[in-house]
């Protein structure tokens, strides 16, 4: 990973991380706060369902979607949370993925503590049933 990437990337996770305490906050203002900040953070919250025939018999004209991306930043690195949805629309497999001119997505380790932060970011972008 480029240095620009990891220092992005540790940026990121360090906003997410408070701004997920802060959404946690028992006084209403400052989790009524943090709720419009998360809100205004992503470039975009982009979903999908994957490859199917709409027109087929038996096929639903329109399905749950089966990924999602909240893109962070663009350019050279850019940042994005991605993940799929399980049964019920449950949030499964979130993770942190940078990509540089030339390299894919590729996945950004994180904590427990990260990993959690993240899932709230996500759950306030109307995301899953969690």
């Amino acid at each position: 990973m480029s240095d620009h990437a990891i220092a992005n990337a540790k940026s990121w996770i360090a906003d997410i991380v408070a701004l997920a305490a802060r959404l946690k906050s028992p006084d209403y203002s400052v989790a009524d706060e943090a709720r419009d900040e998360a809100w205004q953070m992503p470039l975009s919250v982009e979903v999908r369902d994957g490859w199917r025939a709409p027109s087929a018999p038996g096929e639903p004209i329109d399905a749950d979607p089966e990924e999602f991306a909240i893109l962070l930043t663009t350019g050279g690195p850019a940042l994005r949370i991605y993940g799929h949805f399980g049964p019920g629309m449950r949030l499964e497999d979130i993770e942190l993925q940078w990509q540089d001119w030339g390299t894919p997505w590729t996945y950004v380790v994180t904590t427990e503590e990260e990993d959690a932060a993240i899932r709230t970011f996500c759950e306030c972008h109307n995301l899953g049933n969690d």
